[in-house]
């Protein structure tokens, strides 16, 4: 069943043999390089990979409550999401991408830090996911990229100034997230027909 898709490929549920439910993503080189030798309790955790003739999988456990983006700009309902977890949100996502940018043996750059690519569980949990644009790079090294990557309403002023990208552009992006988590709103709304996007009322792109 299709439940999403990343920045490579269309996600699905599953189910396992023993019934753990899992997602499985189309895309596949770069994120198993990066997430496969990487474990933390924010970050999604990848359980498998397969290959069948030109078809390639990924596995990753299920996070049942879906990307950020659902909860964060639903205007009624159950799905609306109260301070206290809105805090345990931002929070759970700053401890991940601490530990990507320095706990582990390759300064990884995100690339792609966004709502959607924040997902929750049950108890509070929170993990980051989607590291199919990332970048692995030496403690203190930074990297001029050929191609933007990233999305709208999140990217560092690095992507359009051709300078090189460290950690501190998922710091900008993160920051840009802390926005929509306390204003419930996405940072940059595309206007159709006319030549401007609102960024959260802050400025037009």
């Amino acid at each position: 069943m299709r439940i999403g898709s990343g920045g490579f490929g269309e996600v699905y549920k599953g189910m396992l043999p023993d019934k753990t439910t899992v997602a499985g993503k189309q895309e596949f080189c770069t994120e198993i390089a990066v997430i496969g030798n990487i474990h933390h309790v924010n970050l999604v955790k990848l359980r498998g990979f397969c290959v069948q003739g030109s078809k390639r999988l990924l596995v990753y456990e299920f996070m049942n409550r879906g990307s950020l983006d659902r909860p964060l700009f639903a205007t009624v309902g159950s799905l609306v999401l109260e301070w206290g977890e809105r805090v345990e949100i931002a929070l759970g996502t700053l401890w991940g991408l601490a530990y990507v940018h320095g706990g582990c043996d390759h300064k990884i750059i995100h690339c792609d830090v966004k709502s959607e690519n924040i997902l929750l569980g049950d108890h509070s949990q929170v993990k980051i996911s989607d590291f199919g644009l990332s970048k692995l790079l030496a403690p203190e090294q930074s990297t001029l990229f050929t191609t933007m990557r990233g999305t709208r309403g999140y990217l560092a002023p690095e992507w359009l100034t051709n300078s090189a990208i460290s950690d501190r552009t998922d710091v900008y992006s993160y920051g840009m997230v802390l926005l929509e988590i306390v204003h419930g709103r996405k940072n940059c709304v595309i206007v159709r027909h006319t030549d401007d996007a609102d960024l959260g009322g802050r400025g037009k792109i």
